[in-house]
């Protein structure tokens, strides 16, 4: 089955091209653009942009959001996912099941002191 809209390719990447083109399609309807950003480039990367969001048949502004937008997403996961070791996440089960120690710490003290300082 060949897609019309793109020129060359075979089957596989038609589909990934159609999902990515969905992708496109519904960010951009979803939102209503209100903001406006720029950015100086050269020549080599703004021809690139053009032939591969003509392949997706999406406007070069598109194309750009989506790929900022996808790589936004994987460095904010990136940064909120913690991966453990298998020894690591035993011990913080461990640290975790571990009895409460009945010894006051630090902190604990620091809250129950009296005031040094006393505040007008």
């Amino acid at each position: 089955m060949r897609n019309n809209h793109l020129s060359g390719g075979s089957e596989g990447s038609a589909l990934a091209t159609a999902n990515s083109k969905r992708v496109v399609d519904t960010f951009s309807a979803s939102e209503g653009k209100s903001t406006r950003l720029e950015l100086r480039t050269t020549s080599d990367f703004k021809e690139k942009v053009r032939s591969a969001s003509s392949l997706l048949g999406v406007d070069m502004s598109s194309f750009i959001v989506l790929a900022a937008t996808e790589l936004a997403q994987k460095t904010l996961e990136k940064q909120r996912m913690r991966l453990l070791t298998e020894v690591a996440w035993d011990k913080l089960n461990a640290l975790i099941d571990a009895p409460v120690n009945t010894q006051k710490d630090d902190l604990e003290r620091l809250m129950l002191e009296k005031r040094r300082y006393v505040t007008r």
